[in-house]
């Protein structure tokens, strides 16, 4: 007895849908932030969710961005062939990420607040990363 496609189907769907459920969205990327970080986070939820399509990473990535960077990243061109979603994070890391200079990095570390409903754990590592950016020592 054949079975019918939707029958066949409907497994994958019920695990990707788990799949989906068991695992949390990175956090939108706003402009300033650590952009190698972010990616490394998408990559790693787009592995755990198993969505190797690249045009659709290129989607849930720009669907995790904040609006102002949205606009900036969004009319990047994202080109054909085997490397085309890396060309592309190259050009959007060329265009997110800049050298601060020592200033930029002091003023973004003592600006940062903890953000509403952000663990303790998190935001220290937060600041001992921005810490770390702007050369204090760690005691």
């Amino acid at each position: 007895m054949a079975v019918e496609p939707e029958q066949a189907e409907a497994p994958n769907v019920e695990t990707n849908k788990l799949s989906l459920s068991l695992f949390r969205r990175p956090d939108k990327f706003k402009i300033g932030e650590d952009f190698d970080l972010f990616i490394k986070k998408c990559n790693l939820y787009f592995e755990a969710v198993e969505l190797e399509d690249v045009k659709k990473r290129r989607f849930a990535l720009l669907f995790n961005l904040s609006e102002d960077a949205f606009r900036l990243a969004e009319p990047v061109e994202f080109g054909e062939g085997e490397n085309a979603y890396k060309d592309w994070i190259g050009k959007l890391k060329s265009l997110f990420e800049r050298n601060q200079t020592a200033t930029e990095k002091r003023y973004n570390f003592h600006r940062r607040e903890q953000e509403p409903g952000e663990s303790v754990d998190s935001y220290a590592v937060s600041l001992r990363e921005a810490g770390a950016r702007c050369g204090f020592e760690t005691w």
